[in-house]
């Protein structure tokens, strides 16, 4: 590479500028076909189908807090049942 910047260096002035814009007009495309790519080319529609599957963060909240509350309410169940089971044993 840097022997080729050194032979450009020697190279008449208008030399210079084609291979200047001929490598800045390439740099271009690519970049120019990668955009296309990524509006032509998009995934969206799989996106969408996954939006549409899951839920807010506010509804995972939700429902998290809702089988947290169901999960305590069993325990303290239980612990009236072992609670009850200790006082009849107590007073037997």
């Amino acid at each position: 590479m840097f022997n080729f910047i050194e032979k450009l260096k020697t190279q008449p002035e208008q030399k210079k500028q084609a291979i200047a814009f001929f490598t800045s007009f390439f740099i271009v495309a690519i970049i120019f076909g990668v955009w296309l790519s990524v509006h032509f080319f998009s995934v969206s529609d799989d996106v969408v189908a996954i939006k549409e599957n899951t839920s807010s963060p506010f509804q995972s909240l939700n429902e998290n807090l809702a089988s947290s509350f169901e999960g305590i309410k069993g325990v303290v169940a239980d612990f009236k049942g072992e609670m009850s089971n200790l006082n009849v044993l107590i007073n037997q």
